[in-house]
C-alpha cells in the first residue's frame, strides 16, 4: 500500500488536493505531537488547526476542533464529509454511548429477533488533543467536552491508493454503542447492503445487518414498509452486507459482525449515520482509481472486495 502523504495545517487554507504519491514519506510542517489534559474547548490548542493525507487518488483532511473528516477524490471532488457540529442526538462527526440492549425471538419463529436498544445520551463534542504520525497512519487522540465522561477516543487514519480505513476505539469506558455522521445531498442516492429484497435506492430508510430468517410478504400490490415484509420491515435478509454504493462517488464498508444500522437520511434530511454495538468501529472509504477507464463503481467495487476477498470461479463444468 505504501506510505501516505501527511501535512499539517495551522491556520489560512488547507494544501490543494492531488493525485499525491502512494509511496512518498511522510513529511512534518510542524509539531503535530501535544498532550492536553482539560476536555474542553482550548484542548490541544496548541496543535494544527487540520492535517491533509495524501496518497494516490485520494485526499482527506482531518480537522482538530471539532474533529471531522473530509475525503476528496483524484479529481479533487469531495465526495464525502462529516457533518459539522453534534446534533444532540447521536448525529455527530463520531460519538458514542453506554447503555443496555435487548434481544428476543418471535413465538413464531427462533429465526426472527426484536432488537430493543436502551441507550444512555451519545457523548457527542470531540477535540483532537494529542497526535501521532506514523509511516501509514495519522493517529488522534480525542475528548470531550461538556458530556460528563472523561474517556478519550483514540482515532487511527489508514491510508492507501484510493482507500481511507478509519479505526475508533473508546479508553477508559466501555461502549455499548459506536456512530459516525455523513453529510448527504439531497439527491445522493445509496445502493447495495447485501442480498435485499424492496428497492436500489435506501434513501429515508433505517438499514440494519443481522442475518435473520426471511420476512413473510404482504402479497404483490402491497408496498414495503416497516411491516412488510414482516416481522422486521425491508432490513430483513439472510445475507446482510455493511457496504453500499454512493451516487456521490464513493463506496463505504463498515468492518464489523456485530449488529449495526445504517440511517439513510431518515432522520435527517442533509446526513446519513452508521452505528454498531461492537466494543470499537472500523470502517473504509474507496474513492474512483485514476487513469481507470471503466465505469467508476467497478473501481469501488474492486477496491472492496480485494480488501474482503473475491468469489472463486466455479470450475468448466458446473456450468453444463
Amino acid at each position: 500500500a505504501g506510505a501516505a502523504l501527511i501535512t499539517a495545517c495551522s491556520g489560512g487554507d488547507q494544501n490543494e488536493p492531488s493525485d499525491g504519491d502512494a509511496d512518498a514519506d511522510v513529511e512534518e510542517d510542524s509539531d503535530v505531537l501535544g498532550d492536553a489534559s482539560d476536555a474542553d474547548a482550548d484542548a490541544g490548542e496548541e496543535l494544527p488547526d487540520s492535517w491533509t493525507l495524501t496518497a494516490n487518488g485520494i485526499t482527506v483532511a482531518v480537522e482538530r476542533a471539532p474533529y471531522g473528516i473530509s475525503v476528496r477524490d483524484h479529481q479533487g471532488r469531495e465526495v464525502l464529509s462529516s457533518i459539522d457540529s453534534s446534533r444532540g442526538d447521536g448525529y455527530a462527526p463520531v460519538s458514542w454511548t453506554t447503555g443496555h440492549i435487548g434481544w428476543s425471538h418471535y413465538v413464531i419463529t427462533p429465526g426472527h429477533y426484536t432488537f430493543t436498544p436502551e441507550l444512555d445520551p451519545w457523548r457527542e463534542q470531540w477535540v483532537v488533543t494529542e497526535a501521532v504520525e506514523t509511516d501509514d497512519a495519522l493517529e488522534l487522540v480525542l475528548r470531550a467536552f461538556n458530556v460528563g465522561s472523561d474517556a478519550t477516543l483514540r482515532v487511527r487514519h489508514i491510508l492507501s491508493a484510493s482507500t481511507l480505513r478509519v479505526e475508533i476505539s473508546v479508553e477508559g469506558e466501555r461502549p455499548r454503542a459506536i456512530a459516525a455522521s455523513f453529510v448527504s445531498p439531497d439527491d445522493e442516492g445509496f445502493l447495495g447492503m447485501g442480498e435485499r429484497y424492496t428497492r436500489t435506492d435506501f434513501r429515508g430508510l433505517d438499514i440494519y445487518s443481522w442475518a435473520e430468517e426471511g420476512g413473510v410478504g404482504a402479497g404483490e400490490g402491497e408496498p414495503p414498509g416497516p411491516g412488510n415484509p414482516g416481522p422486521n420491515g425491508e432490513s430483513m435478509t439472510y445475507y446482510p452486507v455493511p457496504f453500499f454504493v454512493s451516487t456521490e462517488g464513493y463506496g463505504f464498508w463498515l468492518d464489523s459482525t456485530y449488529r449495526n444500522e445504517f440511517n439513510f437520511a431518515s432522520h435527517h434530511d442533509d446526513a446519513w449515520r452508521v452505528w454498531d454495538i461492537g466494543p470499537s468501529m472500523a470502517f473504509e472509504i474507496y474513492v474512483p482509481i485514476p487513469d481507470d477507464e471503466r465505469p467508476w463503481p467497478y473501481h469501488v467495487i474492486d477496491l472492496f472486495t480485494a480488501r474482503t476477498g473475491r468469489p472463486m470461479i466455479p470450475p468448466a463444468w458446473t456450468y453444463g
